[in-house]
């Protein structure tokens, strides 16, 4: 079964057990010359279009499989216990994994992975031209947890930089600007140490790694349990969203050339590990959040959705609203604010983002 049909099924068995009837394209009576919406839906005498579309791109997906084979694949070789999660790039090499997993079994030789939970461990390859494979770097400091319980230790254990640059690829908690780290070149029978500035070792570059894992305690043989693309790869996301959303709301728009104009509903599925989170999916419709200051704090700052979003007074408006599957997760609706016939608010049970006259969203569950 092709990816379109097994979405367009699942979508149809989704809306069917809401109460909506789906008569598919091929019913309709259509010019199937011309590039037409999947299905005519209606539910309380509402009728409207609606397209099917998925985000994952299934070479991605493959490829993101066939790495992690790679890494289950050497498991046997790591010899102390615990857990890995992977982080990959499209710079990541077989010679990568290869050194990654040599110094995986070098860290738990000596590290202890549960014996303090304020202590966290990765494993790093900078993302040099050639990384120095055959020298390593234990880098140490301290981090400010999101929630703000307080500090934690970091450890990054990197294949060694030959341009003296290295990146802690966002952990999730916050890295001082001003943080000094503890730099540590581990040889067979001495270490050398120094001091240097986080900025000047380029940790704040979220980006500048080949390849990174974070490290977990676990019982019995050393298991990697997952892996995801760098985030820099989900940010590819919106514009796969926009370019899709685009192409349906030309068909659509055909169909009610048609027909007779009616709502626009573009449903989009995403089920790999990229997947863009619900924040991301609304600023792809509504722009990017942006924070306008007040130099001289003579006004109140405000957050507020750019202008480079794909909808707007005069952008795109035969599209109504657009509904997201992530993962297993409940779906989210965006609302349309500018649509040409707007689909009703509360015809579908999902979670729903609605734009107000202020220009904030209220999110009924």
């Amino acid at each position: 079964m092709s990816d379109g049909l097994k979405y367009n099924n699942k979508a149809q068995k989704w809306f069917e057990n809401q109460g909506v009837k789906v008569i598919p394209e091929k019913d309709l009576g259509l010019d199937l010359k011309k590039d037409n919406p999947d299905f005519l839906c209606s539910k309380d005498e509402q009728e409207f279009w609606v397209e099917v579309k998925s985000i994952d791109l299934p070479e991605r997906v493959q490829a993101l499989g066939d790495y992690f084979d790679k890494f289950k694949s050497r498991e046997s070789k790591i010899t102390s216990p615990g857990r890995g999660l992977v982080t990959i790039t499209p710079e990541t090499t077989q010679r990568d994994i290869k050194f990654a997993v040599s110094l995986i079994d070098r860290v738990l030789s000596k590290v202890d992975l549960s014996s303090n939970e304020n202590i966290q461990y990765h494993v790093v390859i900078p993302k040099d031209p050639v990384p120095d494979y055959n020298k390593f770097v234990r880098i140490e400091y301290q981090v400010i947890e999101e929630e703000g319980i307080g500090e934690i230790t970091e450890y990054l254990f990197c294949v060694k930089s030959q341009l003296g640059k290295y990146s802690r690829c966002y952990l999730g908690d916050m890295l001082r600007w001003d943080a000094k780290t503890k730099i540590i070149e581990i040889g067979d029978d001495n270490e050398d140490e120094s001091v240097v500035s986080a900025i000047d070792l380029g940790l704040f570059d979220n980006d500048g790694f080949r390849l990174s894992i974070q490290l977990m305690k676990g019982d019995g043989q050393f298991k990697f349990f997952g892996i995801a693309p760098h985030e820099a790869e989900m940010s590819r996301n919106t514009l796969i969203i926009k370019n899709r959303a685009s192409k349906a709301s030309s068909q659509i728009k055909s169909a009610s050339d048609q027909t007779g104009e009616k709502p626009g509903l573009v449903v989009f599925y995403q089920e790999n590990p990229a997947s863009a989170n619900d924040e991301t999916f609304v600023s792809v419709f509504y722009g990017d959040v942006t924070c306008k200051f007040s130099v001289d704090e003579k006004e109140e700052s405000r957050l507020f959705y750019g202008r480079n979003g794909f909808w707007g007074k005069e952008k795109n408006t035969s599209l109504s609203a657009a509904l997201y599957f992530r993962t297993n997760e409940r779906p989210i609706c965006v609302y349309n604010n500018w649509a040409k016939n707007p689909l009703p608010q509360g015809l579908l049970d999902c979670k729903q983002y609605v734009l107000q006259d202020d220009g904030s969203f209220v999110i009924y569950e």
